[in-house]
């Protein structure tokens, strides 16, 4: 009865252990080894002694950005602003340790605040933001000392900018670091290339600008008696060009054309002229005015600028031009000169032969009719002699003489008004052929014109297929 009892006891607690027993799991044995693993590293651990501070060894930090994203580049102040996120790794011996004496535990993760960092800043940082707060930073130890730290930051930096070829332009944009008060005695820096997959790095631009590239620059600076260390993320933006072509430049061609149009159409008077091309020079300022408010004050002169002043000459010059013609046609049209032979032939106009004979076209302005017959002057004897012998059969052979005259008077009348015909419709044939020349040589301006601003808008487009500027070496300046 009594070896039931304890039978059926030492079933009971098997089953009640088998039950209710949680034996203990491999993470809560790593739990336990990682605080163990914490109290040993940290228990005699200075943050404030820097490492290899005992052997007198430089100190190496590796950095590498993996995360570049612009935000905006404000040109005239020439500011860039991006978002970016980097490492940094360096070795601290006092955090080593053997996996095997802690349940084969290579890495921890720890506070940002509990190691010694390495001192950088950003020294081209105008606006300088940490987007992760100090409680949610942490760096990674690794069983041979190695830690990597990880910051994402906001950054403002200066962008010297080269507008030379805008909008056609690439800008390159540096993000800069350097040790506060370390020479490269105590501590200096590998700069890791970026990665080139979109899997380990996410470089991006935004609406005006494409990050094509990000390059790595390292350099040695000596102040204050000693020699420190600087270097530069670098990023490379090619600028979209469409917006700038949309708004600014097809308006300017469009607007050089419709100029050129009213320069050169026939019957437009010179005041007219004057007019259309003060509309056109107004216009085409305000553009100017746009574009050079968002570039910064520089010597250098931006491609848009010049074309923009390249089509306001041009306008200027077809108002010039379009004016000399119209006082030339003009003159000549009201002068009553006949055009010169080969100039007809020139311009291929058909112009009837007997146009060219008439020297001096203008004697007609000149001319009068006599409406009234003058009393021919005699002495005062001989009158009266002629009177004393006139007899009475002589009066009808007078009567006669004087109708033959009065007949003789009218048809030279009328022949005095065919040649005034005559010559007032020679006159307006020689002002049409002056007219029909000046038309032509407006056609011909006006095509002249036309081709120039197109051969100057081709030519400003062909600086979109050209390659971009390559990084310039003025972003660092070697020791000496």
């Amino acid at each position: 009865m009594v070896a039931t009892i304890i039978t059926i006891f030492f079933y009971l607690i098997i089953f009640i252990f088998c039950t209710y027993g949680k034996p203990y799991s491999k993470d809560e044995i790593t739990l336990g080894s990682e605080e163990r693993l914490l109290k040993d590293l940290f228990n005699h651990y200075d943050k404030r002694v820097r490492p290899n501070a005992n052997t007198r060894t430089t100190l190496i930090v590796q950095a590498k950005v993996t995360v570049a994203m612009l935000i905006e580049i404000k040109a005239n102040e020439e500011i860039a602003s991006f978002n970016i996120a980097h490492y940094h790794m360096w070795k601290d011996q006092r955090l080593s340790w053997d996996p095997l004496d802690y349940d084969n535990l290579t890495d921890i993760y720890v506070p940002y605040s509990l190691v010694w960092r390495p001192k950088l800043f950003i020294y081209n940082g105008l606006d300088i933001k940490d987007l992760l707060h100090e409680d949610v930073q942490i760096v990674q130890i690794q069983n041979d000392g190695l830690i990597t730290s990880y910051a994402q930051q906001y950054v403002s930096s200066i962008c010297k900018l080269n507008m030379r070829r805008f909008p056609f332009d690439t800008q390159f944009c540096a993000v800069g670091q350097a040790s506060a008060m370390l020479s490269i005695e105590i501590m200096d820096v590998e700069v890791l290339p970026p990665p080139e997959n979109h899997v380990e790095a996410l470089f991006l631009g935004n609406e005006e600008f494409e990050m094509t590239n990000v390059y790595t620059r390292k350099r040695y600076f000596h102040e204050e008696n000693r020699t420190r260390f600087a270097f530069e993320y670098i990023f490379e933006l090619k600028r979209h060009p469409t917006y700038y072509m949309t708004v600014i430049e097809i308006p300017v061609f469009l607007t050089v054309v419709l100029c050129i149009l009213g320069m050169f159409t026939p019957g437009t008077s010179l005041g007219d002229n004057v007019m259309v091309g003060l509309s056109t020079f107004f216009a085409l300022t305000i553009l100017l005015g746009i574009v050079a408010e968002g570039l910064p004050k520089s010597s250098s002169i931006s491609l848009l600028t010049i074309h923009i002043l390249i089509s306001i000459f041009i306008c200027v010059l077809a108002v010039i031009v379009s004016t000399l013609i119209g006082f030339a046609r003009d003159y000549l049209a009201s002068s009553k000169q006949v055009p010169p032979r080969i100039l007809c032939k020139l311009f291929f106009l058909q112009v009837n032969e007997p146009i060219f004979k008439l020297k001096s076209p203008s004697f007609m302005n000149n001319l009068e009719i006599e409406n009234t017959i003058k009393q021919p002057k005699c002495p005062i004897a001989r009158c009266e002699s002629i009177e004393s012998n006139l007899k009475i059969e002589d009066l009808p052979s007078i009567h006669s003489s004087i109708l033959t005259l009065m007949k003789n008077q009218a048809q030279i009348k009328i022949y005095l008004e065919e040649i005034i015909e005559f010559l007032e419709k020679e006159h307006q044939n020689i002002h049409n052929i002056w007219n029909k020349i000046f038309k032509r040589i407006d056609f011909l301006f006006m095509i002249f014109f036309l081709i120039l601003n197109t051969i100057h808008i081709i030519a400003f487009s062909k600086y979109a297929s050209m390659p971009p500027n390559q990084l310039p070496n003025a972003l660092f300046h070697e020791d000496g």
